[in-house]
């Protein structure tokens, strides 16, 4: 479901992508056996227990400015490979039917697949058959041949949060995007009445 809870009215050079400062995705998995049910097909499941702590002291060597080609999709039409992570947070969280582990990302800008290409490596530290050292030797290779994990596309609740540079002297906005898989919904200013 999509819900709009607010809509306003902006400049026409205003671009929901290319106008972003920063971008927040909040990415979602459950680690346990039992298949979801009312979640199915918006969160990862995997079936083995996660060290949360483990992972998040893993994704901390993915902040910063880094060479990012090892998570990088071959089809990723960015310019270059260097991009900077200026935060990555994993924790559990309390749900409804149990816990979820959460993990929070912000960069000015991803490669294609590259959030993906990281919790799937972060799965592997979580589940004990990477080391965190396994992590920062994939990064630092900067190759996109070596061989890494993947989450497979699922369509997890992905938020992404755009603050926008102010427009002609205006105020900053923020724009709110909900991402559904790759699809994101562009309001124009010519079909608000």
């Amino acid at each position: 479901d999509i819900r709009v809870n607010w809509v306003q009215v902006v400049d026409s050079t205003f671009h929901a992508r290319f106008s972003a400062k920063s971008r927040v995705y909040l990415f979602r998995m459950v680690d346990r056996r039992a298949p979801l049910t009312v979640d199915k097909g918006k969160i990862w499941r995997v079936s083995l227990p996660h060290d949360v702590d483990a992972m998040h002291r893993a994704a901390q060597m993915l902040c910063g400015t880094h060479d990012f080609t090892t998570f990088r999709d071959g089809k990723c039409q960015a310019k270059s490979p260097i991009k900077t992570l200026g935060r990555f947070d994993v924790r559990r969280v309390a749900c409804i039917y149990g816990t979820e582990i959460h993990a929070t990302l912000e960069a000015r800008s991803f490669l294609h697949r590259q959030v993906r290409s990281m919790m799937g490596s972060l799965s592997e530290v979580g589940k004990g058959t990477w080391s965190e050292e396994d992590l920062e030797r994939a990064l630092m290779a900067a190759d996109g041949a070596v061989e890494i994990a993947v989450e497979p596309r699922v369509g997890n609740g992905r938020i992404d949060v755009a603050q926008i540079e102010p427009l002609a002297g205006e105020v900053f906005r923020k724009a709110v995007c909900l991402r559904m898989t790759e699809h994101a919904l562009h309001l124009r200013p010519e079909l608000i009445r």
